[in-house]
């Protein structure tokens, strides 16, 4: 499916629980807090998730600017890395810091499509439940 069939749509995510709003021929602003090759524009939302779950842990803080990914800018065209190697990219897909909003979007002129996904919604990832031990014994006295 091309990204227009996708334009404003929110898709949930595999990776934990967050939700982001596709923007087609749109990039988030900022710079990067990574540059990766991913598979594809699902893959590249799901490394996003993955920074904000694990990232405050391994920074020590949750307040930080770098401890969440807030949006991806994903270019499909890279994803064939003779392509990005051609165009000097380190990636297809950059992980974005927030805060982001619509309204900062702009229209990257890199002669090839640019898309972006921002943040919609995070829900904490559901805490494992306690296992069931029993701390009684029965038998005889």
């Amino acid at each position: 499916m091309s990204c227009l069939g996708l334009q404003r749509a929110n898709l949930r995510i595999v990776f934990g629980t967050d939700t982001y709003t596709i923007f087609c021929n749109s990039d988030a602003p900022g710079s990067p807090l990574l540059s990766l090759f991913t598979a594809d524009f699902n893959s590249c939302m799901d490394a996003c998730a993955s920074w904000s779950k694990y990232m405050p842990a391994v920074l020590n803080s949750t307040t930080s600017v770098n401890a969440t990914c807030e949006a991806v800018s994903f270019i499909p065209l890279w994803t064939v890395r003779a392509n990005a190697s051609a165009g000097g990219a380190p990636g297809n897909c950059y992980l974005k810091p927030g805060p982001q909003n619509e309204s900062a979007l702009s229209s990257k002129s890199i002669g090839t499509e640019v898309h972006c996904a921002l943040l919609a919604s995070s829900s904490p990832s559901p805490s494992p439940k306690p296992s069931a031990t029993s701390s009684s014994k029965s038998g005889k006295n």
